[in-house]
């Protein structure tokens, strides 16, 4: 992913977010719509479960007032009492009823309620059954032993019995009975009807609901037995028990509500509403697939899919526009650096970005050629130089006087030079910190933002601006050696040691470094310069350390009529033969390794001579260094 170039990795990280931001939009409003479309739905199943619950109710007391009304008429109880079907005749039955019987009887017969209809004695036995063709299997038995007739017996009012296998049809039935008695109120019979399950599951159906319906009730008894299913009918015939799905199982305790279930007789998973039948102990569900209740949201979901994708290539697309935009500039600029890096000023950079990197451009060509014309300017000064040079050689050989007034010459060129070193230095400063303060805030505002190699590009260039400030510091201070000098006063080296230490405090404890001395004198210097000369050479032998923690030490011996001062460190050394070659402007031994400028050990050079002493240094490869310089005597 790091060598991975800033125009794949950013239309890829642009793409990765969005596919992201699409996924969770998309799953949100996934659940979010689910979750209204559930109480929607839930809302809508118990109005349904009520609406359902009404027509079966409705149906079962048309049936049970059929049966009652016939029931109560006289004549039907007088036609009873007669025993009309006995061998041994008591009684004969009037006319009228007669033609009650068979008015009752036909009503019942036609009724949808009912498949059959059975007129029983109040032992149980049969009068008669209707429709006739059933009473060839039926007529000589008794349905004493039924636990409706017991139900019957025992309460003297009509009851609704659960499902059962009909003595009569040999399927399974409902029967509701009623009795019937005399004008003394004493039971002389028993009207009894099978109820039409057909035609109880198709209750609530409507002519749009052919074949299975997609929502759909149905009815259980008190045990949990199918009494009516609008969806498969032959869960009647095969007697299913749906007592363990969890809806029956909340109506038989008497509970109505609303639920989310995968039913254990199909797997189906569904919404229901339920409620319980008081009167009978049936229950009654109404039911609706989760696939056709969500039906209208997956078909969303399939749209906003699709248009998720499309968003995906879009932004994937501008993400590669705006890699362009923001990748190209920046090569540019690396390029630019690196050109100006090998010498060649010419370099200028074409960019006219409105952003940061726009007045970055134009801050980088305006360096460019600030540089290009400071080099020409030295370069021409030099040549100049050169030749008055020259001709002050040639001078020389002429007359002492002329040769004085060479090195006069010389002098002043020198001075001048230094001046020229310090505004060309000062005149560098503008340009620098604007390139300073853009690239500082090209990396605050994009670091993390691009790639990898984005950050390293930034990372470069404010590294470099801050080598050049550096460096540009370095030759101020370089040149001022000898022209912001102090005057020569007591000094005491031990107060100028402890100044030194205190500046490069950070530096000692970053290394765990170790710095001791010897007792120092107090010689006759630039108090300034000395602090200056202290901490270069201490901080010399911090810095060019080895592995093991550097510890560096000063002391001063006096010799003649000068004071001769070590810093000794247990770092790097050096080879011998790069001993005159790290007092030289600009020259550095260990350019990767070690940060720096190349002008320490030149300043301290130059401190040195303009105190009137000497400096060398002692050393080999990996035995540490020892670097002595000479201060003369007080007064000398």
């Amino acid at each position: 992913m790091r060598r991975m170039r800033l125009s794949v990795k950013l239309p890829l990280l642009i793409v990765v977010t969005a596919v992201i931001v699409v996924c969770t939009v998309v799953l949100v409003s996934f659940f979010l719509t689910r979750d209204s479309l559930m109480n929607i739905e839930l809302e809508e199943q118990t109005i349904s479960v009520n609406m359902y619950a009404s027509a079966i109710s409705f149906y079962l007391d048309e049936a049970r007032s059929i049966l009652e009304t016939t029931a109560e008429q006289k004549e039907i109880a007088d036609f009873v009492s007669v025993e009309t079907i006995n061998p041994e005749l008591h009684g004969v039955p009037t006319d009228k009823a007669m033609t009650q019987r068979n008015t009752a009887i036909s009503i019942l017969k036609n009724s949808d309620a009912f498949d059959y209809v059975e007129l029983l004695k109040p032992d149980g036995t049969i009068y008669l059954l209707e429709p006739y063709d059933l009473q060839i299997n039926a007529m000589s038995g008794s349905r004493a032993s039924a636990d409706w007739y017991k139900q019957l017996m025992s309460s003297g009012n009509t009851v609704i019995s659960n499902l059962h296998i009909s003595n009569a049809t040999r399927q399974p039935v409902v029967t509701i009975a009623t009795p019937i008695s005399n004008s003394d109120g004493q039971l002389v019979g028993i009207w009894a009807g099978g109820l039409s399950l057909d035609t109880l599951s198709k209750i609530g159906l409507t002519g749009s609901q052919t074949g299975t319906p997609k929502r759909y009730g149905y009815v259980t008894d008190s045990r949990g037995l199918i009494i009516a299913h609008q969806a498969n009918p032959t869960y009647v015939l095969e007697q299913t028990d749906f007592s363990s799905t969890p809806p029956v199982q909340a109506a038989l305790t008497g509970q109505q509500g609303t639920m989310q279930y995968i039913s254990p007789i199909d797997g189906e998973e569904s919404l229901a509403a339920y409620m319980p039948l008081t009167d009978t102990g049936w229950t009654v569900v109404y039911v609706v697939p989760t696939e056709v209740a969500f039906a209208l949201l997956y078909r969303l979901m399939l749209n906003t899919a699709i248009l998720g994708i499309l968003a995906v290539i879009v932004m994937s697309l501008g993400g590669w526009a705006i890699a362009r935009q923001v990748t190209k500039p920046i090569e540019q600029l690396r390029e630019a650096a690196i050109t100006i890096g090998t010498g060649d000023l010419r370099q200028r950079i074409k960019v006219t970005a409105g952003d940061e990197i726009g007045p970055l451009a134009r801050e980088f060509n305006r360096m460019a050629v600030s540089l290009s014309s400071k080099e020409a300017q030295l370069r021409d000064y030099a040549t100049q130089l050169e030749q008055k040079v020259e001709e002050r050689t040639r001078e020389l050989h002429e007359s002492e006087d002329e040769l004085r007034e060479t090195v006069a010459d010389l002098e002043r060129s020198n001075a001048d030079l230094e001046r020229f070193a310090y505004v060309a230095s000062h005149d560098l400063q503008e340009p620098l910190r604007m390139i300073s303060s853009y690239t500082q805030l090209l990396a605050k505002r994009y670091q993390g933002k691009l790639d990898a190699d984005a950050d390293d590009f930034i990372g470069y260039a404010v590294d470099g601006a801050k080598r050049m400030q550096q460096l540009i510091n370095d030759l101020l201070a370089y040149s001022r050696v000898g022209t912001r000098g102090k005057l020569f006063t007591p000094t005491d080296c031990e107060t100028v040691f402890d100044t030194a230490v205190a500046n490069l405090d950070i530096s000692i404890k970053e290394n765990k470094a170790k710095v001791t001395h010897d007792p120092l004198p107090t010689v006759m210097a630039d108090e300034g310069q000395l602090v200056q000369l202290f901490q270069n050479l201490i901080g010399n032998g911090i810095k060019f350390h080895g592995r093991k923690p550097p510890r560096v030490h000063v002391s001063a011996e006096q010799k003649e009529k000068e004071w001769v001062f070590s810093v000794k460190d247990n770092g790097i050394g050096i080879d011998p033969q790069y001993f005159d070659r790290v007092f030289i402007i600009f020259q550095r031994l260990h350019r990767a390794e070690y940060p720096g400028t190349g002008i320490g050990l030149a300043i301290a050079k130059r401190i040195v001579h303009r105190h009137g002493g000497r400096i060398w240094i002692e050393s080999q490869p990996g035995k540490g260094s020892t670097l002595y310089f000479t201060i003369p005597l007080k007064g000398e």
